[in-house]
């Protein structure tokens, strides 16, 4: 069996690819190939595997892990979701109230609920210089990578001390080092 190439990540793939692949498996899984086989092409799909859109969102994992207990609504984690997949390089996003409401398909006060729960619990702040969210790099950056140090960097420590995010029910919550704090 030829060994696939790795596509750069920086290439989306394309749908006819994803068909291709998925007509593939579907032969191998119907023909009389042997399970050892089928074995080896999804370890050939993994080696080949990428993201679909050549990019990726790395996430504070004990977060991520206790989004639970913050009880946000749909809307809420759908926003929050939004923001961490479309943020700059830097944490910001613009995106109006109208805008969200579209995409959402609700209300505009639904959304405004829904920034203000986000706001109240540090996940996000309104940028009053620029008109625009900035999303806590603590949550939405990987620690220690080079994006989340000059994000840190820019906004200042003052700044970050006011919006650590803390986890309801256990005390804890995400500092200046990455780990619980309590």
């Amino acid at each position: 069996m030829a060994q696939s190439a790795r596509r750069p990540t920086s290439q989306p793939v394309s749908e006819q690819e994803i068909k291709s692949l998925t007509k593939a498996l579907a032969e191998r899984l119907a023909g009389p190939e042997s399970q050892v086989d089928v074995q080896v092409f999804l370890n050939e799909a993994k080696r080949s595997y990428v993201f679909l859109t050549g990019q990726h969102v790395s996430l504070d994992r004990y977060l991520h892990e206790n989004l639970w207990r913050y009880h946000f609504t749909w809307l809420t984690r759908a926003v929050l979701d939004h923001f961490s997949a479309n943020i700059d390089e830097d944490g910001h996003i613009l995106a109006g109230q109208p805008e969200l409401a579209e995409l959402f398909e609700v209300s505009q006060p639904n959304v405004s609920k829904s920034l203000t729960h986000l706001k109240k619990t540090h996940f996000i702040w309104l940028d009053g210089k620029r008109s625009f969210y900035q999303v806590n790099p603590l949550y939405a950056f990987r620690w220690g990578s080079d994006k989340q140090r000059a994000a840190l960097q820019r906004i200042g420590i003052k700044t970050l001390m006011q919006h650590i995010i803390m986890v309801p029910g256990t005390g804890t919550g995400t500092g200046t080092g990455g780990e619980e704090t309590k």
